[in-house]
């Protein structure tokens, strides 16, 4: 009796731990979508498609060597013989190609390129840039799901905690509804005054129940980027964190971003790419050595006369030299082409690198106008509680009227909710301008290690 009391108790402890919602961090959270998410899982493959490609186009320039083997049975034809008027010889004469129906093969060949008009080379180089420009592409897009799964964690919380403020808001007017409500049983107020402060909080009832679904909304949309099933049960345990002052200038941040940005180092190796491509091109107007050579064995072999139905071995070794003498002018159209796309990849890094100037600057002076709305959002909110700490108290003594309180409720809770709008805001412009340098491998602790709750 004892044990099943025993494995009763340990099954509802552990039913009860499996209904308690899951802790996230903010770091967790990025850790767990960048392993999830599809589309870092498709960037990924396209980094090794990348990369095998570079790899194959690599053994062009080594030799190669093949092993071939055949055999043929052919249909019986009359054998062809020679007929010579001596004395001594055959009546049937001399055989000269007797008639051999089964024919084996064996053939060992190498071939090494000694010069192909620099083409092996660039094709390597230019899919090795290729490859190169990939990982930074996927670099990219990692760094464009970091910054999405911290908007929508920052969403969540803004959600989460708006309608923490809307049930404080609601608990004081419920203590607020009961001095009104003693006030007008002892005839101090009148009827109406109790309605105001019930249909205030039947507003904001409604305003709770608004609250409760934005919060449900924008967990399903978190999970669904960090790809948890979407109706996981999960309490956000990070909390919006500030400097006062900025730690880097403006220009160290543009600096950084121009020489550390995955989409700029992505243009510059696909530049590098083209420069290789350009190379490839070009290539159509040397020649094209290769040297080769093989190993047969054979039965019959055609070198040996005559045919024998037996094994026999040979080998020969060259040298071969090809030139397109007239194509038609394919070749400089081919570099007209490669010079082309280089000249398009390289105004597109000037273009990028200018748009990230601007977009950095753009961060920069949100994260420092973010900073400016919290400090004053702090101030407000702190004054907005003072005031309605002594109004409450003022209309208690029967020195203010119902409708003061119910302002000092309402700007309270307005006051409270921009606070929170400020902290969040600050976090997300702290994240965009992270991104736009293109960095977020730092550790968000210590670079903003100053918590304003």
């Amino acid at each position: 009796m004892k044990k099943c009391l025993f494995i009763l108790l340990i099954f509802f402890v552990k039913l009860a731990q499996a209904q308690e919602p899951k802790g996230l961090s903010l770091e967790e959270a990025i850790q767990i979508g960048l392993e999830n998410n599809p589309i870092i899982h498709i960037s990924e493959m396209s980094v090794q498609y990348a990369e095998a490609r570079a790899r194959e186009a690599g053994t062009t320039l080594l030799p190669s060597l093949r092993v071939d083997g055949s055999y043929h049975r052919l249909s019986d034809v009359p054998e062809f013989t020679l007929d010579v008027p001596f004395p001594d010889m055959t009546a049937d004469g001399i055989e000269i190609f007797p008639n051999i129906v089964d024919h084996y093969t064996a053939r060992i060949s190498l071939q090494q390129p000694l010069f192909t008009g620099f083409r092996l080379q660039g094709n390597r180089d230019a899919l090795k840039y290729t490859a190169k420009a990939e990982r930074h592409s996927h670099r990219a897009d990692k760094n464009e799901l970091e910054y999405a799964i911290i908007k929508a964690y920052w969403n969540a919380y803004r959600a989460r905690e708006a309608k923490h403020v809307v049930t404080a808001s609601i608990e004081q007017l419920q203590e607020h509804l009961h001095n009104v409500e003693n006030f007008y049983e002892e005839g101090l107020v009148t009827r109406n005054e109790v309605l105001k402060v019930r249909v205030q909080l039947s507003n904001m009832n409604v305003r709770l129940i608004e609250a409760g679904n934005n919060v449900r909304v924008a967990m399903v949309r978190l999970n669904n980027l960090i790809g948890l099933p979407l109706h996981s049960d999960i309490e956000l345990i990070s909390e919006p964190q500030y400097d006062l002052t900025n730690s880097q200038d403006i220009d160290d941040y543009i600096t950084t971003a121009v020489g550390d940005n995955p989409e700029i180092l992505e243009l510059e190796s696909r530049k590098q790419a083209g420069a290789s491509a350009l190379r490839v091109a070009r290539s159509g107007w040397y020649p094209q050595i290769y040297l080769s050579g093989g190993y047969y064995y054979q039965r019959p072999h055609q070198r040996y006369l005559p045919l024998r139905d037996e094994f026999n071995d040979s080998w020969d070794i060259g040298i071969t030299l090809s030139l397109d003498v007239w194509n038609w002018g394919a070749t400089s159209h081919r570099t007209s082409q490669a010079r082309a796309q280089l000249r398009q990849t390289e105004y597109a890094l000037e273009k990028r690198r200018d748009d990230i100037s601007v977009a950095v600057m753009q961060e920069y002076l949100n994260v420092e106008s973010a900073r400016e709305q919290v400090e004053a959002a702090k101030i407000a909110m702190e004054q907005a509680k003072e005031n309605y700490r002594v109004t409450s108290d003022l209309f208690k003594e029967d020195m203010v009227v119902n409708a003061d309180v119910l302002n000092a409720d309402v700007a309270l809770l307005q006051a409270h909710i921009n606070y929170i709008e400020a902290l969040v805001k600050y976090e997300i412009a702290q994240a965009g301008l992270r991104k736009s340098i293109g960095n977020y491998e730092c550790n968000h602790s210590k670079k903003f290690n100053q918590k304003v709750r």
